[in-house]
């Protein structure tokens, strides 16, 4: 009966290191297959991510194009607002110089330039814009009518409103009778 009980246990532990073999092996197969599942849903996650950035950036692309075009289209309209202005100067430069000639030899002669910071209102600033645009002394400024007026406040920008406010051409008519004594 001793050895009858030492088969059987014998058995049993020969079943128990078999079960345990099978179950581990089993188990490793399982983690496997886990291990791949994870992997390509991992890829399909990275694709899907990097999927969603090129989407992005391109879209960020395709605004920056736009947005380019439109300053494009702003720069020509600028540059032919540009042109304009040109032609208008030029246009006031042959006006200036018809008016000169016309005036002839028997005019009263100014100097080139008046100091126009004399006039309240105008500081070293100003007057060097005022100059820029072509307006150097007191009789341009107390000649000013009011598309004169429009004109310059447009090109001298902030200071626009300054022409009336500090009334400019009555001090301008002002000062060239004093300088010239010639009233305007």
């Amino acid at each position: 009966m001793g050895y009858l009980i030492a088969k059987i246990i014998l058995c049993l532990l020969a079943a128990a290191i078999l079960g345990f073999i099978i179950g581990w092996l089993l188990k490793k197969r399982q983690m496997e297959k886990e291990i791949d599942l994870l992997k390509s849903q991992a890829s399909d996650a990275g694709n899907n991510g990097s999927d969603k950035i090129i989407a992005g950036l391109q879209a960020d692309l395709a605004n920056c194009k736009k947005n380019t075009a439109a300053l494009e289209k702003s720069i020509y309209g600028l540059e032919a607002k540009n042109k304009e202005y040109v032609a208008e100067l030029d246009s006031n430069k042959s006006k200036i110089a018809a008016f000169t000639a016309q005036a002839g030899a028997g005019a009263i002669q100014y100097d080139e330039k008046d100091d126009l910071k004399e006039i309240f209102g105008i500081a070293k600033v100003l007057e060097d814009r005022l100059n820029e645009i072509g307006i150097h002394t007191f009789r341009e400024i107390a000649t000013f009518t009011e598309e004169d007026i429009e004109r310059v406040a447009e090109q001298i920008g902030p200071f626009r409103g300054r022409i009336r406010r500090d009334h400019w051409i009555t001090q301008a008519k002002s000062l060239h009778k004093e300088k010239y004594g010639e009233k305007l």
